[in-house]
């Protein structure tokens, strides 16, 4: 059976912020009579940034998300019963805020920040949701196979074989693989492979695995 995996990757950027007190309270001269505090509060100013930088890069995601999600949403129909689940969050950024903002002011103070962005490729998150929308209609062939419908199972696979005329099939290369492996042999009522792929944990929601 193919591994047939999202076409796209999000592309981690890199940028690194050094806290570093001391060498800017050395040239402060009197603005402050505390060189402890004036460390404190440079640190706190360089977290808070970095912290705004994060939650920039997590409005923007969620705002591709949704733009994305619209034209999936105009375009696609999932079965009775399934829905795609959008990211609320963007959990490698919020895991970073999350440790920036436990730092305390010494910490702040001293400690290299490494702030890790993450740019997503046009079409990632309607490709997101197109795959969803595949892993439902691959449940539902399943079951009905295994419950005799005829015509249920039909449906479902006509769902599947007309994407191929989707102007998003650029984004599944080895569509034609995924079908051949997993959808044709439903035909025949063999639903191993198909079964496998939706509960293999790694494409599919937790939620469509067939029992």
């Amino acid at each position: 059976m193919s591994k047939y995996k999202k076409s796209f990757l999000a592309v981690a950027a890199t940028t690194s912020l050094l806290i570093c007190g001391g060498l800017y309270a050395s040239q402060a001269g009197g603005l402050f009579s505390d060189d402890t505090k004036l460390a404190d509060q440079l640190g706190a100013t360089q977290t808070s940034a970095a912290v705004q930088k994060l939650k920039a890069n997590i409005d923007r995601a969620l705002e591709q998300q949704e733009a994305e999600l619209a034209e999936f949403y105009a375009d696609y129909e999932m079965p009775a019963g399934f829905e795609h689940e959008p990211m609320e969050t963007i959990p490698e950024l919020q895991t970073q805020i999350e440790q920036l903002s436990a730092l305390s002011s010494k910490e702040a103070e001293t400690t290299p920040v490494t702030v890790e962005t993450i740019n997503y490729e046009e079409g990632f998150f309607k490709v997101d949701g197109i795959m969803s929308w595949q892993c439902a209609w691959m449940h539902e062939a399943v079951v009905a196979t295994e419950k005799h419908d005829t015509k249920a199972r039909d449906h479902a696979i006509k769902q599947l074989l007309d994407f191929k005329n989707s102007t998003d099939i650029e984004y599944f290369p080895d569509y034609d693989v995924f079908l051949q492996d997993n959808i044709k042999p439903l035909e025949n009522n063999d639903t191993s492979n198909a079964k496998a792929f939706i509960n293999n944990g790694f494409t599919c929601p937790e939620s469509y695995k067939v029992k």
